[in-house]
């Protein structure tokens, strides 16, 4: 027990010996226990505001490591860097290596550092004496965190100035103020070193300084107690010189890029203006701008000048503009606008001239568009928009006009598009948007055509595309962005295709438009996620995009474009005019030929799977311009051609089982220039050519059972080097050709039932040497060849139906004496030929679905008089041919099988990637994506894309327990599914004045707080209404219907059946109108209309009505002081002096019954004297505006208007109970009752009980008693329904026996329908207005005009 007691004295010892150490390690008397710990943890604890910067994160730019020790650095496009990339070694005491642009390298090392590098989360730590060395990728560049001062003899020494030194090879340190730069053997600064930020004791900034020593760098600390962490940059000098957006950018005729202006990342408007010159990859300074400025334009004059034009200047839109000179580089004033503007548009018309349109002013949006002239440099106005426009899109046409399509106007987002003509100077409208939409782009693609894509639609960025037709004016929708975008780019490729970068919700993604197939397909993404930035395309097929305050770096983007086509072997012979048959095996037999030794008498076969060429057997006869047919027993037939000998009589077998030929049946006639085609039966239809006799008629038929030829009917024109094309129906077409008159533009057909040939429509253009492809449906597509012109362009289809020809589009490039394949998916390639220039490399594919050509690639080899042989696999064979140089030796194949084709192992794609057993547009290896329409949940085979959300396939996706991680599933996306954005993960409360303020799931893994509006509804408990009773539960701009349903205030010119659905509070004859004295009269037809008088009377009739004419009888005498206001009497005569002017005294003197007078009524029509007294009839009706029976309105007498009056609350009504001037149904709207039961007498049932809530009737069941139709109020007279009432005066006066506490009771509840804290509307009608009693001028006092 005593040493128990003993035992348990000592541990207390030693633990309070422990404790207290600790607590003096925290007051610092333990410094050195504190320092000789983790430097990342000493960061973490002395320095926590900048350990996220320092260490970063394991995902956020990550180093990578090597053999060698750590790579850092960004990757660009196609595996390209970009950016500037380290190269770090294992061992701190080693040489570090930086590499940039142009292979430019320098080699550092730094003084101090030793031992083995760590990762320490998103960094590279090394230990150094005093402290350690955090190397992180950073924007532009690498970042060096230093932190110094953290051993004991540091800490224990008195402060003192403290050094750090890096040995640099390969360049030479220059002092540049208060920065180091490292200059190249050219004298060039290529890197420079900053030490922007340092940090002591309590995180107090401390002065440092570099300085350039020879060949090292310095970095000095001033004296200070502590630890100390320093941030030292090494940026790459390719930027430019500051951040910057909103800027403009302009290709300058000799290949540099001018960027102008934009403001900085603390919002500073910048003159400034930069080069870029891409052959150096480099930036230079050139001349500010007269004024700084941001959204602006810039655009390349003809002359190789630049006019930038107004923009923003802190807030107000700038009306200047000015050119720039790359010549000189100088800015020279360039007159004034009309009015200044922002986000306009600005274009280069054909004449020259600069149109600029639409754009945001000071106080508005315009519709005005002015036009520059550089011959005179002034600025004329033109024509104006249909509509007032801002972030719209401007594109010139190919007929000189100007398409101005979406942006935002002063309705909101616009739809809307419109054609500028320069030759009238006017606007015209044409079709609209399929979705409307701003800061989207349009592109004018190469047939003419327009392409809108992305912007921003409401409440969210789009993702939808269009194309505009400028024949027909009609916009079709087109195939989606992958990733919806706006404020992005679009840059028109030099291929036809479309890029789109970046953008606002892109993450810097980038994606391709093939307007061909009218698909898009993604790119390999920016460095840099980016919006409201520029790209330029470089001459070099490069895009430079710049832009985004926080990057100022720039990026050089370059697409990939795959080349469709590889080299394949290299055939034993070189050969031309040659033939080349697909046999049933797969195999491609090529057979004689010419070489540039002769005529060939070789043949060979060339292996698709082993890629190999073997000469096999010996034909009988060397011979060119021959044919050679596949016969359906396997055989080939080659027949006739040009020998040795001259015209070839003679034809031959080739057996691929044995590969040996053999001779069969001699032609009737000997020729070559024919054509030779396989018929139904399995005979061979050879017909025309050159013979002995010159351009041959005859045709022959060979039967391969006999091996015996035969005549058959004669073509009706003599002919050579045309087309025989197979047609459905064992008919044969041939077309064109030379003849004995040239060339031909004839076409016949040969049916094989009668052996006859007969005339079929007539070529469009005559032709020779050119290629006939049969397409689907017995089309038949002709193209190129040798013409009456030269090398024809031109392309033709025959429709055997009508037996008709049509042109169709034309080639990219005029050629003869090339070849056509058919491919798989139906299109036509054509390669090669011979041009104006000789041979032609180039190639290209006719769409039969659109009837245009696009390019496709170029061949490895030019060449005319080649075999092109489509394969099993879905490739294209080209073989031999001639060329400027002499007859080729290679083979190349093209693609493969199309996007979406079926592949597998020895089927070849077009694109190079088999994914999912499809051929794919790309690898497509993202955990949620899929190359299957089926994988997809939707889209088509062939086209990588997101996964359809709520499924993984491919099991990719883990999931995880977290409020806002990984559910397990695909996005949609194309990434694993966060929980949703908009997922709860906290509580609610109400933001005024109607949003909700929330914790939700940003839908990438964080719980954030949100805001979230909630329409036209208010906030009420933490949550958005759905439902309304009355106004004051909608928002400021919004109304409560009787459906409990609130709704927007209509815009002037609406329909509407109540006021209070305008925002201008009038509603006249059914239509939202201003009505500034709410007299129900429009203002626009109102005689009065600041002075209620809704019964427009003039009694003068000079247009000014009686309510607000100070002389209502014209008589010269203001009714204020006339005592016969309504009646003329300049003399004022009053014979009975009792203030009524005898000139409408009924009594003195008498006047006759009839005679007109005023009996002060403003609500009678016809005032006339009876039996010496001024009796009112024809009283003025009021219009009863209301029809849900909850508002009446009265004519007032003292100032002949109507006022609208709304009935007691709880009066019945058609759909329940007036309340506030409507009709509420008293239950939540689409719920039921729920209420209990009651007795006939309503006892018994709760609040909530009740019948239908739609009838007037009593409920017969539960929910309570029949409702009361007891008046309340005199009941001798009922205006609208139930509940209001009106007594009769003597003089027919409707109002006059109200009641005061009437009145009162009902001005009350009316002040209750809106809350008096509702902003005016924009265009400020009164408020109330629908239960304001006027207060208009009586008749006879003075009037407020």
């Amino acid at each position: 027990m005593n040493h128990c007691m003993g035992l348990r004295v000592l541990v207390t010892f030693v633990v309070a010996l422990l404790l207290a150490g600790g607590a003096l390690g925290v007051l610092g008397c333990a410094s050195t226990d504190e320092l000789s710990g983790n430097a990342a943890d000493l960061i973490r604890t002395r320095f926590p505001a900048h350990a996220a910067e320092v260490l970063g994160t394991g995902t956020d730019d990550p180093p990578i490591p090597t053999e060698a020790g750590f790579a850092l650095g960004f990757p660009g496009p196609n595996g390209t860097w970009q950016r500037i990339r380290a190269r770090l070694p294992r061992d701190g005491s080693e040489w570090l290596e930086l590499e940039g642009s142009g292979g430019f390298s320098i080699r550092v090392r730094e003084v101090g550092a030793t031992g083995s590098g760590e990762v320490v989360d998103g960094a590279v730590s090394y230990r150094r004496a005093g402290g350690a060395s955090f190397w992180r990728a950073a924007a532009g560049g690498v970042e060096e965190w230093l932190l110094m001062g953290t051993d004991a003899d540091t800490a224990r020494a008195p402060a003192r100035e403290a050094e750090v030194t890096w040995q640099i090879e390969g360049a030479t340190p220059r002092q540049r103020d208060e920065a180091v730069e490292l200059v190249d053997d050219e004298g060039r600064a290529r890197l420079r070193v900053t030490a922007p930020r340092a940090f002591g004791r309590e995180d107090q900034p401390i002065g440092v300084r570099l300085e350039a020593r020879g060949e090292v760098i310095a970095l000095k600390v001033e004296p200070t107690e502590g630890p100390v962490l320093v941030d030292p940059l090494w940026l790459l000098l390719d930027g430019m010189s500051m951040a910057r957006e909103s800027h403009a950018a302009a290709l300058l005729a000799d290949g540099r890029v001018l960027v102008t202006g934009g403001h900085d990342a603390i919002g500073q408007l910048l003159a400034s203006a930069e080069l870029y010159d891409p052959l150096t990859g480099t930036w230079t300074s050139t001349g500010e701008m007269t004024t700084e400025r941001q959204a602006h334009t810039a655009t390349l004059l003809g002359d190789g000048r630049v006019l930038v034009v107004a923009g923003d200047r802190y807030g107000f839109t700038e009306q200047s503009a000015e050119l720039f000179d790359p010549v000189i580089g100088a800015w020279t004033p360039a007159g004034t606008l009309s009015v200044g503007r922002r986000w306009h548009t600005a274009t280069l018309l054909g004449n020259g001239r600069v149109l600029v349109v639409g754009g945001e002013r000071n106080g508005g949006i315009e519709a005005t568009a002015e036009l520059y002239d550089p011959a005179t440099g002034a600025w004329t106005s033109t024509g104006a928009m249909s509509r007032a426009r801002v972030l719209h899109t401007a594109t010139l046409l190919v007929d000189g006009r100007v398409l101005v399509a979406g942006g935002y106007g002063d309705s909101g987002i616009d739809g809307t598009a419109e054609l500028y003509d320069p030759v009238t100077g006017t606007f015209t409208v044409t079709g609209s948007l399929t979705v409307m939409r701003y800061a989207h782009t349009t592109t004018r693609l190469g047939d003419g055509r327009v392409l809108v894509a992305g912007g921003k639609s409401i409440n969210h960025d789009e993702a939808s595309a269009e194309l505009y037709d400028p024949v027909t004016g009609v916009w079709t929708a087109t195939d989606a962005l992958s990733v919806a975008r706006s404020y992005h780019t679009a840059t028109l490729l030099g291929d036809g295709r479309l890029l789109a970068a970046g953008g606002q919700s892109s993450e810097g993604s980038v994606e391709v438009y093939d307007p061909l197939l009218g698909t898009w397909s993604l790119a390999p993404a920016m460095n840099f996620s980016r919006d409201a930035h520029t790209a330029t395309r470089l001459p070099n097929g490069g895009i430079l995009i710049v832009g985004d305050v926080d990057l100022p770096m720039v990026e050089v983007y370059v697409p990939s474009a795959p080349n469709p086509w590889t080299p394949t072997g290299t055939p034993s012979i070189r050969r031309a005019y040659h033939t080349a048959t697909l046999l049933g095996d797969g195999r491609v037999l090529v057979a004689g030929g010419w070489s540039n030794q002769g005529y060939e008498q070789s043949a060979e076969l060339y292996d698709p799977v082993a890629k190999l060429w073997t000469l096999m057997g010996t034909p009988s006869i060397a011979r060119a311009y021959h044919t050679a047919t596949l016969l359906g027993d396997g055989r080939v037939l080659v027949a006739g051609g040009w020998s040795n000998q001259g015209y070839e009589q003679s034809a031959e077998l080739f057996e691929p089982a044995t590969g040996v030929w053999s001779s069969t049946g001699t032609l009737n006639v000997a020729r070559y220039g024919h054509t030779a085609t396989l018929l139904g039966g399995g005979h061979v239809l050879v017909a025309g050519g050159w013979s002995g006799h010159g351009h041959e008629q005859s045709a022959e038929l060979y039967d391969p059972a006999t091996g015996v030829w035969s005549p058959t009917g004669t073509l009706s024109v003599a002919r050579a080097a045309h087309t025989a094309t197979s047609l459905g129906g064992g008919r044969v077409l041939v077309a064109g050709g030379w003849s004995g008159h040239g060339h031909e533009q004839s076409a016949e057909l040969y049916d094989p039932a009668t052996g006859v040939w007969s005339p079929t429509g007539t070529l469009s253009v005559a032709r020779a040497t050119h290629t006939a492809t049969s397409l689907g449906g017995g089309r038949v597509l002709v193209a190129g060849g040798w013409s009456l012109s030269d090398h024809e362009k031109s392309a033709e289809l025959y429709d055997p139906v009508m037996g008709a020809w049509t042109l169709t589009g034309s080639l990219n490039v005029a050629r003869a004496d090339h070849t056509a394949a058919l491919l798989v998916d139906g299109r036509v390639l054509v390669a090669g030929g011979v041009g104006a220039g000789g041979a032609l490399a180039s190639a290209a594919i006719y769409d039969p679905v659109t009837a245009l050509w696009s390019p496709e690639g170029t061949l490895f080899n030019g060449r005319y008089q080649h075999t092109a042989t489509p394969l099993n696999d879905g490739t294209v064979l080209v073989t031999g041919g001639d060329s400027n140089t002499g007859v080729v030796a290679s083979a190349e194949l093209h693609g493969g099988y199309p996007l979406g084709a079926p592949c597998a192992p020895g089927l070849a794609c077009l694109s190079g990637f088999c994914v999912n057993g499809v051929c794919c547009d790309a690898a497509c290896t993202g955990p949620c994506t899929a190359c299957t329409a089926a994988m997809k949940g939707s889209g088509a085979d062939g086209h990588c894309g997101p996964i359809r959300a709520g499924t993984d396939p491919k099991d990719a996706c883990p999931s995880d327990n977290t409020p806002c991680g990984d559910t397990g599933l695909c996005d949609g996306a194309g990434a694993c599914q966060k929980r949703p954005q908009g997922t709860p993960c906290g509580g609610t409360s109400c933001a005024p004045p109607n949003h909700v303020q929330s914790l939700q799931c940003d839908g990438l893994g964080t719980c954030a707080s949100a805001l979230q509006s909630c329409g036209a509804y208010l906030c009420a408990s933490g949550a958005c209404r759905s439902f309304c009773a009355t106004d004051p539960q909608c928002s400021d701009d919004a109304h409560c219907m009787p459906n409990g349903t609130c709704l927007p205030d209509k815009p002037l010119g609406a329909t509407c059946i109540l006021p209070k659905e305008c925002a201008s509070q009038a509603c006249l004859a059914g239509v939202c109108a201003l009505d500034a004295d709410d007299d129900g009269i429009p203002d626009a037809l109102d005689n009065c209309p600041l002075v209620p008088n809704t019964s427009q009377v003039d009694n003068d009739g000079d247009g000014l009505g009686d309510a607000c004419d100070p002389d209502d009888d014209n008589d010269g005498i203001l009714d204020a002081a006339d005592n016969c206001p309504l009646v003329p009497n300049p003399d004022q005569a009053d014979i009975n002096g009792d203030g009524i002017g005898d000139a409408c005294d009924c009594n003195n003197p008498p006047k006759p019954d009839g005679f007109a007078c005023d009996d002060g009524n403003g609500c009678t029509l016809t005032d006339t004297c009876q039996n010496g007294v001024c009796v009112g009839r024809d009283p003025f009706i009021c219009t009863q505006p209301d029809p849900l029976a909850c508002r009446f309105a009265i004519c007032e007498p003292a100032t002949g208007s109507c006022a609208h009056l709304i009935k007691i609350e709880g009066s019945p009504c058609p759909e329940g109970e007036c309340i506030a001037g409507g009709c509420f149904t008293g239950q939540v709207p689409g719920t039921s009752p729920t209420g209990s039961g009651g007795d006939s007498s309503g006892v018994g049932g709760n609040a909530e009980g009740g019948a239908s809530s739609t009838t007037t009737s009593g409920s017969t069941g539960t929910g309570g008693a029949p409702p009361s139709n007891d008046l309340r109020g005199d009941a001798s007279s009922h205006l609208h329904g139930n509940g209001c009432a009106v007594t009769s005066s003597a003089n027919g006066d409707p109002s006059g026996g109200m009641t005061p506490w009437l009145l009162a009771g009902i001005a009350g509840l009316a002040a209750r329908r809106r809350r008096t804290s509702r902003q005016a509307p924009k265009l400020t009608p009164r408020q109330h207005r629908t239960t304001t009693i006027h207060a208009a001028r009586p008749r006879g006092t003075a009037s407020p005009l």
